[in-house]
């Protein structure tokens, strides 16, 4: 038997979502087994400043994510077929294989589909400025864009 154990950091009050910031495994006689430290180096800096966009419109933009990754259908998905969907507002750390210059802060929807006898999980993930300050891959297979101070998009 073993147990593990994960805790994320955070940066002021808000938290670090993506791989646990430390991992704590324990073999079955209680000696520790494994242990993973990662955490992100910051300066500190404050780089930037957005106003956080309103929770509705970031259920929307998941919602329209999830279209995506589902694929055009002529019937829509039964709100029956949602098992259980949260979201979570922090930063987002894309992981030690992906270039990354800043922590964005993001909203994560975590959506569980139940149809029949399939059952499908999503992890998608939407800036949560007006600004966003990384582009986030669909699929989670490419490099995200970083994009820099003063090359925002026109609203």
């Amino acid at each position: 038997m073993r147990a593990t154990g994960a805790w994320r950091h955070a940066v002021g009050e808000i938290p670090v979502l993506g791989a646990a910031s430390v991992a704590v495994r324990l073999a079955g006689d209680g000696a520790v087994d494994a242990l993973s430290l990662r955490i992100r180096h910051s300066d500190g800096e404050v780089l930037d400043s957005a106003p956080v966009i309103d929770t509705e419109l970031v259920a929307r933009q998941l919602a329209e994510r999830l279209a995506d990754v589902l694929g055009k259908s002529k019937e829509r998905l039964p709100t029956d077929v949602v098992q259980s969907a949260t979201m979570r507002f922090g930063y987002l750390d894309l992981g030690k294989r992906k270039a990354q210059r800043v922590l964005a802060p993001a909203y994560v929807g975590q959506i569980v589909l139940q149809q029949r006898l399939e059952r499908q999980a999503h992890v998608l993930a939407v800036s949560a400025t007006e600004r966003p300050y990384l582009e986030l891959p669909l699929f989670g297979s490419e490099a995200p864009q970083l994009r820099g101070r003063g090359l925002h998009p026109a609203s």
